[in-house]
């Protein structure tokens, strides 16, 4: 055998197999390159629309979206399936990027850097987002139904700025129900001591069921917020529109300790009748 032609021949299988090689490669970096462009941009577009709940639907609707919906259901796993799939993508990616020791291409580093930034907003919590709003729009301008939801979710931060900043803190929503019984109703402890600190009246009733905050926790059963409004002089012998008293509440939830303690604290004269 001629060894110049076995040398030809295996030049030329090189070269077959380094043409094969770089048309895969390039293949599958144009496919990854393909998958990364749909899934990222899917990600950015459910980043985007959780941003928009959590400012300008809650700015008008005062609350988030909560509850269960179909719709609302099929939307969240689909962004969560797109955001889980897009993790894997750019994992897969490092990965083959290391072992070819290649470099990302131009479109790759744009798409990182897309993917960077959802992460990041994805990332900021939600009361920031509302901190934001209330900073751009001002304090005094704030929905009422925006103050009742941080009182009753226990935004903190968001409630505190919003009173240091002109809002009252016997504010009012539009059946009558006030801050303290928000916080109350809702078993929002920290809240409630901060709304009290503030000058929050312990005797504000709602307008149709006249409902105090003291009742409103112990028909949730929330005794420890029961106990705090009672130390700071809340009556027990306050009734509802039904003549029901918190300590009838506690008797109904079967809440013994706080039944102990309502029955500890004597009523204060004229608060039976609203």
């Amino acid at each position: 055998m001629n060894p110049t032609s076995t040398s030809g021949s295996s030049t030329h299988s090189t070269i077959i197999e380094r043409c094969i090689a770089t048309v895969t490669t390039n293949y599958r970096v144009a496919t990854m390159t393909d998958v990364g462009v749909v899934l990222v941009s899917a990600t950015a577009v459910f980043t985007a629309r959780v941003v928009c709940e959590e400012t300008l639907v809650t700015w008008v609707r005062g609350t988030r979206w909560e509850g269960f919906s179909p719709s609302d259901s099929i939307v969240d796993f689909i962004g969560l399936l797109c955001a889980l799939l897009t993790l894997i993508w750019a994992v897969l990616v490092v990965i083959m990027v290391l072992a070819e020791k290649a470099q990302l291409s131009a479109t790759e580093l744009v798409l990182a850097a897309v993917l960077v930034v959802c992460c990041g907003v994805r990332a900021v919590p939600y009361e920031d987002w509302q901190l934001l709003m209330v900073r751009l729009h001002g304090a005094r301008h704030v929905p009422g139904k925006l103050v009742m939801s941080a009182a009753a979710h226990g935004d903190i931060r968001l409630l505190d700025y919003l009173l240091a900043h002109g809002v009252n803190v016997n504010t009012r929503a539009q059946h009558g129900e006030s801050l303290l019984g928000a916080a109350a109703a809702a078993g929002q402890m920290d809240v409630a001591k901060m709304l009290i600190a503030r000058g929050a009246r312990l005797d504000n009733r709602t307008d149709i069921t006249l409902e105090t905050p003291l009742t409103e926790a112990a028909q949730m059963n929330h005794t420890d917020v029961v106990k705090l409004l009672l130390d700071h002089g809340a009556s027990p012998g306050a009734v509802d529109v039904l003549d029901r008293t918190a300590l009838d509440w506690a008797h109904e939830n079967g809440n013994y300790q706080m039944t102990n303690l309502l029955l500890a604290r004597p009523s204060k004269s004229g608060d039976v009748v609203p």
